[in-house]
């Protein structure tokens, strides 16, 4: 495992290989405990010679996937994942997914017990869904203020990348990219004109497309003869939660009532 230095604050500069072998991934077991870091491209090294497709050489990490929603309307915002990123390129997803991280200030990392289990809240999965809604699409982290954000639930899945180019593939285009994630499952809702007002725009380099859509322009965008891929863990979202959480969304952010702590959502085999 590769180390990190403590007390930084993360910039976002360099290229996706740069944050490839850079940032660090927080390495838990199948409960959620922390057990080490290590670099991102380590924990997204899938090996070709797995018994089964879907078995990762790459390690159990820390994730978060973020739902947008207009505080108007209630649409959920899209993002169309950059051609050039090294994992699931081009693929159409949630708001934004990425990593909380290990040794930066302040700390994305949360306590499994505290944090999670006993005050159903994921402080540190939304300070880093924060860093990233900025990185990404230039979003003020004044527009999403922590208290707008509603930690869920948690979902653990594992699935092979097969968009990326061979070229780009480790072990010379032999092996592949993949995810093998503990992700925490966040909503948020905002209003569209502040972040509009505040600067929201695509960072090219990790964005090639954004849209608001209601439930039923989601629906229509995801029928098969639109051709459009998508995300393996924004499709298990869709499936498992996405249309009751969305359905009641007032209550989802005025109480608790579908807030699960306790759970662990497995799905360790990829979902076409």
């Amino acid at each position: 495992m590769s180390s990190s230095s403590k007390g930084k604050n993360w910039d976002g500069s360099g290229t996706q290989e740069d944050l490839m072998h850079r940032d660090e991934c927080i390495l838990v077991d199948a409960k959620d405990s922390i057990v080490g870091h290590a670099s991102k491209y380590d924990a997204h090294h899938f090996s070709a010679n797995a018994e089964r497709r879907n078995t990762p050489k790459g390690l159990l990490h820390r994730a978060f996937s973020v739902f947008l929603f207009d505080k108007e309307n209630n649409k959920l915002l899209l993002q169309q994942r950059a051609a050039s990123k090294i994992t699931f390129p081009s693929v159409w997803t949630n708001t934004c997914c990425s990593h909380q991280l290990h040794g930066y200030e302040p700390t994305e990392v949360d306590d499994e017990v505290v944090d999670v289990r006993k005050n159903k809240r994921a402080p540190g999965a939304v300070r880093a869904a924060r860093r990233k809604l900025l990185h990404e699409l230039n979003i003020d982290p004044e527009t999403v203020k922590e208290t707008q954000f509603k930690f869920l639930t948690r979902l653990h899945y594992c699935a092979k990348d097969s968009f990326g180019e061979a070229s780009l593939r480790p072990e010379n285009g032999t092996a592949f990219w993949g995810e093998h994630e503990m992700d925490y499952v966040l909503f948020c809702r905002a209003d569209q004109a502040e972040l509009v007002k505040g600067g929201m725009s695509i960072n090219p380099e990790e964005v090639d497309a954004m849209i608001w859509v209601s439930p039923e322009e989601l629906r229509e965008m995801m029928k098969e003869e639109k051709g459009l891929r998508w995300s393996p863990w924004f499709r298990i979202i869709v499936d498992r939660f996405l249309w009751k959480w969305w359905e009641n969304i007032d209550e989802v952010f005025a109480t608790d009532k579908f807030v699960d702590e306790q759970s662990i959502h497995e799905v360790l085999e990829e979902e076409d």
